[in-house]
């Protein structure tokens, strides 16, 4: 997509992200060529259901919200002693819904159960273990980089 502008990587706001600069419009791609607009932003509620669109493992719809507002602490192999994160939301699939290579993908919530519905975006994958997955809220990353959504 881009070079990367700017990394919020292990800085004093527990963020995990990285600003690109790009020229495209207000969409994320799904799976099959499949495009939706992007019409605002939202803090899913628990419990209801969002969409992980990573470039490993594809869209994986309908995963279920567990927490939202929390920080988690990744890579314990970091020194010294691991990277702890603020501001994510955690979903947990039946299967995996995001992997290795996933990082920086969308997560967004559809406005309709219907399969073409436009989308309110979530945040950004940041990591993952086993069927559970961690994005980082748009609205954190938004302001830490003092950037705004695009939208349709």
């Amino acid at each position: 997509m881009g070079s990367t502008s700017t990394s919020y990587f292990l800085n004093s706001g527990h963020d995990d992200f990285q600003t690109i600069g790009t020229s495209t419009q207000g969409y994320v791609w799904g799976n099959g060529g499949s495009w939706y607009p992007v019409l605002g932003q939202v803090v899913p509620a628990v419990g209801s259901d969002i969409t992980f669109d990573g470039s490993v493992t594809g869209e994986v719809r309908g995963v279920h919200v567990d927490k939202v507002g929390i920080c988690t602490t990744f890579g314990l192999d970091y020194p010294p002693w691991g990277e702890e994160v603020c501001n994510l939301i955690q979903a947990t699939g039946s299967s995996p819904i995001c992997a290795s290579g996933d990082s920086g993908g969308p997560v967004d919530q559809h406005t309709s159960g219907a399969s073409d519905s436009p989308v309110d975006a979530v945040g950004t994958i940041i990591g993952f273990s086993g069927n559970t997955c961690w994005a980082e809220e748009i609205s954190r990353e938004e302001s830490a980089s003092n950037t705004h959504l695009q939208t349709a």
